[in-house]
């Protein structure tokens, strides 16, 4: 079986096709964008920073001493990879709930309809509050239905507006997470993690799929390489890489046995260190191949 597997990925295979490329993201603190925004009758934390904030929040409840409490959050994720003028097939934004943090927000709960905005105007994780919030367009927004639960999880579709922002990638200033409703007498809360949190597998996600390009399947070599080391191993759901390739920008690929490339993920900034989700994968082998100054290296893996 093995002889049989490397024949598969020494073969050179000619033939044109239509290839869909994938970007997925789901970055760590280090290079992670996001931030909350709070609002607190009395308190004055509208004139606060929270861009180190381990959670990703959209709530109102009524203030400490009246008045109203109220937060947004605020995400980015960098498109750069993705071709100018390409075709958005699919853009998920996956969010994870943290259930209960305290008292005061135990969880998803009440009318808690929000909405995926796109953001139309710069900010910075380091500067942002919600003095000094942007502005947002409700142009093809996401909506979040009310949750059926206190710890679920979001696949919200924001195709749409990454289309938007890939027509015009100068604009992509990200996007805002906001409750429909913001009223203290209709407490309502929408709760996730943030790319700040320790668990890296509850960091806001985004995946692209883009098509319309023509080009020919990808010669590779199979090869184990010592410098990549990748865990759990076999995965079933995010698979931990680390290699000192990972130092900086490079591009991270998975193909499957036969030589098609099912993940294609672009990394800018990052430290020895990533992630890359492969639920969803058939069990079986993969090949993860890093390239970086127009180097490859590869590592073989199993999905279960």
């Amino acid at each position: 079986m093995k002889n049989t597997v490397s024949l598969l990925f020494c073969l050179l295979f000619s033939y044109a096709f239509a290839q869909n490329d994938t970007l997925c993201q789901q970055p760590n603190a280090n290079v992670g964008i996001d931030a909350s925004l709070g609002y607190h009758d009395n308190f004055g934390t509208d004139f606060n920073n929270y861009g180190t904030d381990t959670y990703l929040k959209a709530f109102c409840i009524p203030g400490a001493m009246g008045g109203r409490n109220s937060n947004r959050g605020m995400l980015y994720f960098d498109l750069s990879a993705i071709p100018p003028g390409a075709t958005i097939i699919s853009a998920e934004l996956k969010l994870y709930a943290t259930g209960y943090i305290n008292n005061l927000l135990p969880g998803h709960f009440g009318n808690n309809l929000s909405y995926i905005e796109q953001v139309s105007a710069p900010w910075t994780e380091s500067t942002v509050t919600w003095n000094n919030q942007p502005a947002t367009t409700q142009t093809n927004r996401a909506t979040l239905p009310i949750s059926g639960n206190a710890s679920q999880d979001y696949t919200v579709n924001v195709t749409a507006m990454t289309q938007t922002l890939i027509n015009n990638q100068a604009a992509n200033y990200g996007f805002m997470l906001r409750l429909d409703t913001e009223d203290p007498n209709n407490q309502a809360a929408l709760l996730f993690y943030s790319s700040d949190h320790n668990d890296a597998s509850k960091h806001p996600q985004l995946c692209v799929i883009w098509g319309g390009k023509v080009g020919t399947v990808e010669t590779i070599i199979n090869e184990t390489s010592p410098s990549i080391a990748v865990f759990p191993n076999p995965v079933s759901e995010i698979l931990t890489i680390q290699s000192p390739l990972l130092d900086g920008n490079c591009v991270v690929s998975i193909y499957d046995a036969n030589g098609k490339r099912v993940k294609h993920v672009a990394f800018e900034n990052i430290l020895r260190e990533t992630t890359i989700p492969v639920y969803g994968l058939n069990q079986g082998m993969y090949f993860l191949v890093i390239v970086k100054d127009n180097k490859k290296s590869q590592v073989s893996f199993i999905v279960e």
